[in-house]
């Protein structure tokens, strides 16, 4: 199959090098495979309280970037949650370290400025996808017991209650 594009391309190294890392650590996804038409997608994996929630999210202008977001769902869905209210475990994902006050860095499949310095202008969709799934044990830890890392920004968010 011929792909045109570094997005294309970076839609079929996620489906092809992503979605089974993702699958054999337990999250599953009811979202068809990546494609142009969404710019989000949800991996769940159900624990006894809660559903573990990781989301690949892509831009607008459809660039070869993704960000990762995770969180931690309520059990009995977002609606009941949201009528309900409370507070939501929320966490973003880092390409690199993040140090305050800069903010999180996006998976990129463009070449770094130490790739541009040395001439070499390709874009390697196959990089951000091996690097989210090396970071993936940070974001296993954080489910886990919400050990931050360097990779990992994370926070709470309060919702009240629908009147």
């Amino acid at each position: 199959m011929r792909v045109k594009g570094a997005f294309a391309k970076l839609c079929v190294a996620m489906n092809q090098q992503l979605v089974p890392v993702l699958n054999a650590a337990g999250f599953s996804s009811s979202a068809t495979p990546f494609q142009r038409e969404q710019v989000r997608y949800e991996f769940r994996r159900c624990r006894s309280e809660t559903i573990e929630v990781v989301a690949v999210l892509f831009n607008r202008k459809r660039e070869a970037l993704f960000s990762v977001q995770l969180y931690l769902e309520p059990r009995e869905g977002d609606p009941a949650f949201l009528a309900a209210g409370g507070i939501l475990q929320v966490a973003a994902l880092s390409a690199a370290r993040t140090w305050w006050p800069m903010g999180v860095i996006p998976f990129r499949a463009a070449p770094t400025f130490v790739d541009r310095l040395r001439g070499h202008r390709v874009f390697d969709v196959a990089r951000p996808v091996q690097h989210f799934a090396a970071l993936l044990p940070h974001a296993e830890n954080w489910f886990r017991d919400r050990t931050r890392s360097g990779f990992i920004v994370d926070g709470r968010l309060a919702v009240r209650r629908r009147a």
